[in-house]
């Protein structure tokens, strides 16, 4: 494959063993976060931050509160935020009345976010980076706002690992392409179709992908768990919602 950056997107792969004794040049971490800042945003609003975690005692920390030890090994990590705050400051300043229901612009603002890391992330792996997202900042989100003094109208939505690679894992397979692009139409899925995405999923991890919807998706899974004190927390970032008035 001649384009390189294709190339570097096809061969992602998670990486969780970092080298250890060794830094990111700060010419490249330079370039790696104004990938981040060159990411398309709505509007041009910048409803995102990252906040780059350097204090190794809060990277220890938040690694044992998630269980990710690549958290605190990694060389940089990042955790990216839904920021509403910046924006109702600006407003503030200039005097212009906030609208009275955030919902949408939180929606961008996670949008934003997940855009802004993943340039970040396509550049570090370009430049021979290992990197892998960390969902399970989500297990520990009140800690996090706790931990780095997060203002109101801000939540961590996420974070982001960069290192040295210290392993070569294989590709993680996914999902065939027709079942996650439709033409024209969403094609409802057959039961043989499901059946066969199933069987083609079956070493995607323990149990499969029936094992992955058990233990995410279920009535008892991980999501569902956490939706509850999601939603407190949600209730509580200064955020103008319809669910703060139930």
């Amino acid at each position: 494959m001649s384009n390189e950056t294709v190339k570097t997107i096809l061969n992602h792969r998670s990486i969780r063993k970092f080298k250890s004794g060794v830094n990111i040049p700060e010419e490249d971490l330079r370039l790696i976060m104004e990938s981040a800042r060159r990411a398309p945003t709505d509007a041009s609003l910048h409803l995102w931050s990252a906040i780059r975690v350097t204090d190794k005692n809060k990277r220890k920390e938040i690694a044992s509160l998630i269980k990710q030890k690549h958290v605190e090994d990694a060389q940089e990590f990042f955790i990216f935020l839904a920021d509403l705050y910046r924006n109702s400051k600006i407003m503030e300043y200039i005097k212009i009345d906030r609208a009275k229901d955030d919902f949408v612009p939180l929606i961008f603002s996670t949008i934003d976010a997940a855009l802004a890391a993943d340039r970040m992330a396509v550049a570090a792996e370009s430049m021979g980076y290992g990197i892998c997202f960390i969902g399970g900042v989500q297990d520990a989100s009140k800690k996090i706002i706790e931990l780095f003094n997060l203002p109101e109208r801000t939540y961590p939505l996420f974070g982001l690992v960069i290192g040295i690679p210290d392993e070569d894992p294989q590709i993680r397979k996914r999902i065939p392409i027709n079942y996650l692009i439709h033409e024209n139409e969403y094609h409802n899925y057959t039961n043989d179709e499901i059946a066969y995405l199933l069987s083609y999923m079956k070493d995607i991890g323990k149990g499969g992908f029936e094992g992955l919807l058990m233990k995410y998706m279920s009535n008892n899974g991980k999501f569902g768990l956490r939706n509850n004190e999601f939603m407190d927390i949600i209730k509580n970032l200064g955020l103008n919602l319809k669910i703060n008035s139930k």
